[in-house]
């Protein structure tokens, strides 16, 4: 009896163990398996260029000189890792009238020569690769010069367009939707964000990360859920004449804009309505803003965190924001630190609520006033659209 009640304990041990050894292998096992099928598939892109003798390779017209490059046209992939990837490239090419769908990342260019290469008018939706997950419409590494023009970019999943340590490079006309990042730079210097279009986006509309004398003029951003332009360690930049709305019914629930350790931006003609704050500065010095107009945000229309000084802000239009009867301006660095008029020609701002005589107090810790507030709004702001 002793031998059989042992048996029976050594049976439900080894059973017990079976049973754990199954179920650890049966997850362990699954994400082991899923890791050696990511590392071992042989991903397909669609068009892959590695040299300037892949060009000759793949018979594209051109000579791959500026006055004819390599052109690479009228492409469609669907399902492919990559669509099409260029890089270690010197030749000139171009681009253009392709087609990607159900991709890892739309267009990749990586290391090539300056000013070497145009991507106009291409088409990519639905960026998805089930084992990976969403990525980019068009990727640029470390590839200066190049142009970025009339591309239609949706549905990509992270960012429409991101730009890596790659300078001098110009992003225009191009139309982005629902995706994270509309577009994204980072370490990328003298840099042209310029008249695009970017809605239905849930993080940022333009995001501009450590790059210096960054230029984003003209553009349109609807809808974006959290900030339309944020500006990260981006000193020396500029933005200018950018419209940032939200339908109507709808609202956000970040800023318009941020400036974060981002000094000597220069912030002029832009308009911004329907965000929790219209222009929030954080440790940001020494900007300039000016002839912006600043309708319905629900909270103040411009911030100023404690360690924001050097800055001032004179001839913008504020309409509507906060509440009629508080401050729609905020400053809290120290005393006379942001200057909210310009002193040489005795003009401040135009505030709606202003009551038509005196100074205009703007709230916070600084104790700033605009000492010489206007009747009237500039003719020269942006009118809303």
């Amino acid at each position: 009896m002793k031998n059989s009640s042992t048996n029976k304990t050594i049976r439900t041990v080894v059973i017990s163990v079976i049973i754990v050894y199954l179920i650890v292998f049966s997850i362990v096992g699954y994400f082991v398996v899923d890791v050696l099928i990511e590392i071992f598939k042989p991903y397909e892109n669609g068009l892959e260029i590695n040299s300037d003798e892949d060009f000759v390779n793949l018979n594209l017209p051109g000579t791959g000189t500026d006055e004819d490059p390599y052109i690479i046209a009228n492409y469609c992939f669907s399902e492919k890792f990559i669509g099409i990837l260029v890089k270690n490239t010197t030749k000139h090419f171009i681009i253009t009238n392709c087609t990607m769908t159900g991709f890892h990342m739309g267009i990749v260019i990586e290391s090539v020569q300056y000013g070497t290469c145009l991507i106009s008018n291409n088409y990519m939706i639905d960026g998805w690769w089930p084992e990976v997950g969403p990525y980019t419409g068009v990727q640029i590494n470390a590839s200066d010069g190049v142009v970025i023009t009339g591309n239609n970019i949706r549905s990509t999943g992270l960012e429409g367009i991101f730009l890596l340590s790659s300078n001098n490079c110009t992003l225009e006309e191009n139309v982005i939707s629902f995706c994270i990042d509309g577009i994204s730079i980072k370490n990328c210097d003298n840099t042209n964000i310029l008249s695009n279009f970017i809605s239905d986006v849930s993080h940022h509309g333009i995001c501009s990360l450590e790059s210096a004398f960054t230029h984003i003029s003209g553009n349109e951003i609807q809808d974006v859920t959290c900030e339309g332009i944020v500006l990260m360690e981006s000193s020396f930049s500029t933005l200018s004449e950018n419209i940032l709305s939200y339908s109507e019914g709808q609202t956000s629930v970040r800023d318009g804009v941020t400036l974060y350790k981002s000094n000597n931006v220069t912030f002029v003609n832009n308009s911004i309505t329907g965000y929790t704050q219209g222009l929030h500065l954080q440790n940001s010095d020494f900007c300039m803003i000016i002839s912006n107009h600043f309708l319905n945000n629900s909270n103040f229309a411009i911030y100023l965190d404690s360690v924001s000084s050097s800055n001032i802000i004179s001839l913008n239009s504020f309409v509507d924001n906060r509440s009629s009867e508080n401050s729609q301006g905020f400053d809290d660095a120290s005393e006379d630190a942001n200057i909210w008029y310009n002193s040489t020609s005795m003009q401040g701002n135009y505030w709606n609520n202003w009551g038509g005589s005196g100074h205009y107090e703007i709230s916070g810790n600084a104790g700033s006033f605009d000492i010489y507030p206007l009747l009237f709004p500039p003719s020269f702001v942006i009118t809303f659209i």
